[in-house]
């Protein structure tokens, strides 16, 4: 049960897009149980076989003694921190839906993520991420180099760049094309995102050129339609790069009201020397009146390519559509915010969807009892604040294949009301605060544990017939808490939340493979 802060009544809510998860548990969970050695004694008729061991039994006796959670340090990954809890027989993970810590170099122990940019050694560059970017100091036209796994991109610009302004994880290279006109560059946990911004309504057209060294065995095409796309070595399609958004002061604001501004697209083409993308913003937009300065135009991102270098997205994705303007996640994918329910606004009516997905559940804890399983989400805008809004938001299990770049709405993912929660509080800074709301969905997560595909959550309105009812939730690149454990981000602004405590089957899981190994099921991604 949540606790909630003075002046809310007794709202209690059960609810919980890092996009952090704590989830199932982690394939490192348990340490490699010796193998048996060969030929195993049959024991005899008087003899009764000895109880596998538990090998957590140390973790959980202390976590009961000192009444608090105890963290298995031995376990922890790059997305995942596993504690015994105070009941002597249950354990929690927290799983993250992007890495929170990388590997050191030596390979031993790790090291918290920190974005936040620095200047070190002539580049600039995270404190702390995953692969290894490095931005321009200026003087030079070389913009950025972003290395997943064992591939290279780069970005270049057509002129010199000015040096970058820092601020936290993000540089801004002011006039970089042309007065007013900056090139602004975002640190995230595994890779980049590029924007440029446009100062004042331009006098005629107006174009940027962007030349873009894809990793090695990738390359730039032109699809049928004459749109570009990457493409691998054996020519298959990766990534359709569509037009990217286009979004003035208003709706490039996060906090300001759901409807508010305008928002258009700038198109994309593949120039002669297939390496250089140009992107021209809408020119009616450009000149509207209605539009407010600065527009936003999104440009590059890792996202693009990283899933086809061998770094795995790390399973965990987050996105959101709409049936109106929003009708592609190729928009929303990178924004802050994720959002779901109807709204109903300068007449016209918006139906949202947001679809979440956290890491898989390992297949060695089929069998394992979900005790409790937590979706927190930072709600921090509502078309209205209360206990009981409209008919709420329900979160359903989703069962078919998607992708947070792919999603349209015409073509949406198949789910089930199997295990579905309704959660009908509501938050907003506009009518009291923003708070954290929590989805109660054991059975959605049961049925992961029981073999189930994970393909994620779907937030959707309880009865999108309802004229206004809709959430506006904090994603995983809004930033916030990610401090340890994560459940006491819980009440201040936070990433998706997933928290799992699980009780193990007796007896425990089965060992590990000859090779040491535990066998891990990835559920499909995108096997559709």
């Amino acid at each position: 049960m949540n606790t909630h802060p003075p002046g809310f009544g007794a709202l209690t809510h059960r609810r919980r897009t890092s996009l952090i998860a704590v989830i199932g548990l982690s394939a490192s969970l348990l340490a490699a149980v010796p193998a048996a050695a060969d030929p195993t004694p049959t024991p005899s008729a008087s003899t009764t076989p000895a109880p596998a061991a538990d090998l957590l039994a140390p973790f959980k006796a202390e976590a009961k003694k000192q009444n608090k959670r105890i963290e298995i340090e031995s376990y922890r990954t790059e997305t995942s921190t596993t504690y015994a809890n105070p009941d002597g027989k249950t354990l929690r993970v927290e799983l993250s839906t992007e890495p929170v810590r990388v590997k050191k170099a030596d390979g031993k122990g790790f090291t918290p993520i920190d974005t936040t940019l620095i200047k070190a050694d002539g580049v600039i560059k995270p404190k702390a991420a995953k692969g290894d970017l490095v931005l321009s100091v200026g003087r030079d036209k070389t913009l950025l180099k972003s290395q997943a796994a064992d591939a290279t991109a780069k970005i270049t610009t057509p002129s010199a760049l000015p040096a970058p302004k820092l601020k936290g994880n993000t540089a801004t290279y002011p006039g970089a094309y042309g007065k007013g006109r900056n090139l602004v560059v975002t640190a995230t946990r595994t890779g980049f995102q590029q924007q440029i911004t446009i100062a004042e309504r331009p006098i005629g057209p107006l174009s940027f050129r962007i030349p873009f060294d894809l990793p090695e065995g990738l390359s730039f095409t032109k699809n049928a339609a004459g749109q570009p796309a990457i493409v691998g070595k054996d020519g298959t399609t990766l990534t359709e790069v569509r037009p990217t958004l286009l979004r003035d002061a208003k709706a490039a604001d996060p906090a300001a009201p759901l409807d508010a501004g305008k928002i258009g697209k700038a198109a994309v083409t593949l120039a002669e020397d297939g390496k250089t993308l140009v992107f021209t913003p809408d020119a009616a937009f450009l000149a509207d009146p209605a539009t407010t300065y600065p527009v936003t135009m999104t440009a590059a991102a890792s996202d693009w390519y990283e899933g086809h270098t061998g770094d795995w997205n790390h399973g965990g994705m987050d996105a959101y559509i709409n049936d109106v303007d929003r009708t592609e996640s190729w928009d929303t994918f990178d924004k802050p915010d994720i959002v779901a329910g109807k709204s109903h606004a300068n007449n016209i009516a918006k139906r949202w969807r947001s679809y979440l997905r956290f890491p898989d559940i390992p297949a060695e804890f089929a069998g394992s009892t979900v005790e409790n399983a937590d979706l927190h989400l930072w709600n921090y805008q509502a078309n209205d604040c209360g206990e009981y809004v409209g008919y709420g938001i329900t979160a359903r299990r989703v069962t078919s294949s998607w992708d947070d770049m792919l999603l349209r709405w015409n073509s949406q993912p198949s789910v089930t009301s199997a295990g579905a929660d309704t959660e009908y509080g509501a938050y907003s800074e506009d009518c009291n605060y923003a708070w954290n709301l929590t989805h109660s969905i054991n059975g959605i997560v049961q049925a992961w544990i029981n073999g189930e595909p994970n393909y994620g959550i779907q937030l959707a309105a309880g009865n999108e017939y309802e004229e206004r009812n809709w959430r506006r939730y904090a994603s995983e690149d809004a930033g916030g808490c990610r401090t340890e454990p994560l459940e006491d981000c819980k009440f201040q602004l936070h990433p998706p939340i997933l928290t799992v405590d699980v009780e193990l089957p007796t007896p425990p899981p089965p060992p590990p493979s000859r090779d040491g190994r535990h066998h891990l099921r990835r559920a499909a991604h995108l096997d559709a």
